[in-house]
């Protein structure tokens, strides 16, 4: 006996409240959906309705099992329709919201590799700062930093948010390596006024807390992209996501300083309201986010080993 069809059907019933009209939702006949429904008390070897000729109603041992069925024929549901997405070909629009220091990092690379394999999908991006409603305001999905609360969202980190405080080895050859946060203060430091701690620069102390550094410099930029390539100039220290410069370390353009004391910012997520279907667009998109960072994971890796 197909197990799977028999939990189907009787979902149906109990949906529809009937025989009959589960079986016009279903395309079969009466018959059959009554036969698939024995057939799965059979197996079970529970009674999961009592039939009268007006109604048909659930006994405790089929609220039960509704419960579990629903669970099973939506898994499969939703297996099913992201195999479609999988072979479907990405069409139509699809609107993503996101900060703008993400933005700064990842519009020359998913975005753009985004629209070039997929010229068929208007894609509306919306840099943006402030916590945007996805239902309200017509979002398929967002970019979100930080931890993520809101239980009414389907939410999926793609990867942990690390910090770092970075400088050119010219710089730190003319200027000196700082030890401890507390020699910030003799060191010229870039003001991302776009980044959540501006220039109060979140650190351990050397007993674990977290504590709020103050720093100075002669340079505010808006973008921690910006802030990274002034770095790479000479211009002083940033504060700035690991993301953002981890091919320069790798390369020698960048060092990083005071590790030890640095913290995490949480992660990025991919947000998107909670539907029982993602289409193609949402789909491939979101893979292009997973390649994209898991370069980075793999340098992160390739630091620890």
């Amino acid at each position: 006996m197909d197990n799977l069809k028999a939990m189907q059907v009787f979902v149906a019933v109990a949906r529809n409240q009937g025989f009959a009209p589960a079986a016009d939702s279903l395309g079969l006949s009466t018959s059959s959906v009554s036969r698939h429904v024995a057939n799965l008390e059979d197996s079970l070897g529970v009674q999961l309705l009592r039939r009268s000729t007006r109604q048909v109603r659930l006994t405790q041992a089929g609220e039960n099992a509704l419960e579990h069925c629903e669970a099973i024929v939506a898994r499969l549901d939703r297996m099913r329709q992201e195999q479609a997405a999988d072979s479907a070909v990405p069409s139509g629009r699809l609107r993503v919201t996101l900060p703008h220091f993400l933005g700064t990092i990842l519009m020359d690379t998913v975005f753009a590799q985004f629209a070039r394999l997929h010229p068929q999908v208007e894609l509306e991006i919306l840099l943006v700062d402030r916590m945007v409603n996805l239902i309200d305001e017509g979002f398929d999905l967002a970019l979100r930093v930080g931890r993520q609360v809101d239980s009414t969202l389907m939410t999926r980190k793609i990867l942990d948010l690390h910090l770092g405080i970075i400088a050119s080895p010219q710089y730190l050859e003319e200027h000196g390596e700082p030890r401890d946060p507390s020699d910030l203060a003799r060191f010229s430091c870039i003001i991302d006024t776009a980044a959540p701690y501006r220039d109060r620069w979140p650190l351990r102390d050397a007993d674990g807390c977290i504590v709020s550094q103050t720093v100075t410099g002669n340079i505010t930029v808006s973008g921690g992209a910006p802030a990274r390539d002034l770095v790479i100039g000479g211009a002083g220290l940033a504060y700035v996501p690991e993301y953002l410069y981890y091919d320069q370390v790798s390369d020698g353009r960048l060092k990083t300083v005071l590790d030890p004391f640095v913290v995490d910012f949480g992660g990025i997520y991919i947000v998107y309201p909670d539907t029982r279907y993602r289409g193609a667009s949402i789909k491939q998109f979101t893979n292009l986010l997973e390649q994209h960072a898991r370069s980075l994971k793999r340098y992160r890796e390739a630091r620890s080993a």
